[in-house]
C-alpha cells in the first residue's frame, strides 16, 4: 500500500485509481496533488523587499525546486517518478517508475520562442515600464545585477552583457595584488546556452552555459567563474520576468601552497603563530 503522508489517501481507497502516487529522489512517497504544491510554493528565506513599496515582497526561486517535505532535501518537479499501480508498496524503489514531468526543449513550441527580454537598470526605482528583465531577477557576482539581455538569435537562447565579461588565457598569478594576469585579453559580450528547457507549468527557462575559459568581472578578475545557470519564470501575458536568477559557479580556485596556520619561532626563544591565505598573512591581528 502507499500512502500519502500529506493528505493520508492511499493506493487501498475507493477510487484510488484516479490519484497518481510519485516517489521523489530521497525515496519518499506522496500523492501528485500535494508533492507538487510544496515544491512550487516558494521559500520566504528568499523573500526581497520592493524598494519603493516596503509592504511589498517579491520571491527569487526555482519555481520547479523545493524541499520534501518528509527530509527537507531539495527535489525537483523533475525527479519525481510515478508509481506503477502494481507496485503500492512501503518500499517502493524510484527505479522502477517513469518520470512525471518532461523538460521541453523544442525552442519552437515555447511561448517565449523569438521574443528579447532585456534589463535596463540596476534597481526597481531607476528602472522604467519597458525593462522587461527587472530588478527582481537575481544576477550578483560576474554581472553584478544590471546590464543583461535574454533573447534567441537563430533559436538559439543565448545572453548578452552590457558591460563585457573578461576572458582569456590566465599567464600568471600577481601575488602583491592578488590577482590573475591575462594573455591574449579578450571580453566577452555575448553567450550561447549549452543546454536548456521550457516547462509550462511553472512558465519558467531553465539553462546553462559552460565556460571553457572561466570568465570574471571586466577589470576586476578576483573570481572565476565556469558554468553559469539561468532560470526565469515570466509573466502570464509573457511580456516580462517576473523572477528568476543567475547562478554562476566558481572555478577552481588557484590556492598557495602556504595556506593554513603556521607557529614560527625566532632564534632566541620567542615564538608567533600566523595565518597565510591568498598569499598573505597574519600576524597577532597585524597585517603585513
Amino acid at each position: 500500500m502507499t500512502e500519502c503522508p500529506i493528505c493520508l489517501s492511499s493506493s487501498n481507497d475507493q477510487g484510488s485509481a484516479e490519484i497518481t502516487f510519485v516517489v521523489t529522489s530521497c525515496n519518499h512517497s506522496f500523492c501528485i496533488n500535494c508533492i507538487e504544491r510544496a515544491l512550487m510554493k516558494p521559500p520566504s528565506s528568499t523573500a526581497i523587499r520592493d524598494e519603493e513599496d516596503d509592504d511589498t515582497i517579491h520571491l527569487i526561486h526555482d519555481p520547479t525546486m523545493g524541499k520534501c517535505p518528509m527530509c527537507r532535501q531539495n527535489t525537483s518537479l523533475f525527479d519525481l517518478k510515478s508509481i506503477p499501480s502494481d507496485h503500492h508498496d512501503s518500499n517502493t524503489s524510484s527505479s522502477s517508475s517513469s518520470f512525471v514531468h518532461e523538460k521541453n526543449s523544442d525552442i519552437l513550441s515555447w511561448p517565449i520562442a523569438g521574443l528579447e527580454f532585456k534589463q535596463k537598470a540596476s534597481n526597481w526605482s531607476s528602472g522604467d515600464a519597458n525593462d522587461s528583465l527587472g530588478y527582481f531577477v537575481e544576477l550578483k557576482e560576474a554581472i553584478e545585477g544590471y546590464g543583461v539581455t535574454f533573447r534567441f538569435h537563430d533559436d538559439v537562447p543565448e545572453i548578452e552583457f552590457e558591460m563585457p565579461l573578461t576572458v582569456g588565457k590566465i599567464d600568471e598569478w600577481d601575488t602583491m595584488r592578488q590577482c590573475k594576469h591575462f594573455a591574449n585579453q579578450i571580453l566577452l559580450q555575448k553567450a550561447k546556452f549549452d543546454s536548456w528547457f521550457y516547462f509550462d507549468r511553472t512558465a519558467s527557462f531553465h539553462g546553462k552555459i559552460s565556460f571553457e575559459i572561466p570568465v570574471s568581472k571586466r577589470n576586476n578578475p578576483k573570481y572565476f567563474y565556469d558554468e553559469l545557470s539561468v532560470v526565469l519564470q515570466f509573466s502570464q501575458n509573457k511580456r516580462f520576468v517576473r523572477n528568476g536568477y543567475f547562478n554562476w559557479k566558481l572555478a577552481a580556485p588557484q590556492t598557495c601552497p602556504l595556506d593554513g596556520t603556521w607557529e614560527v619561532k625566532w632564534q632566541n626563544g620567542n615564538s608567533m603563530k600566523i595565518k597565510v591565505q591568498d598569499h598573505f598573512f597574519l600576524c597577532l591581528g597585524q597585517q603585513y
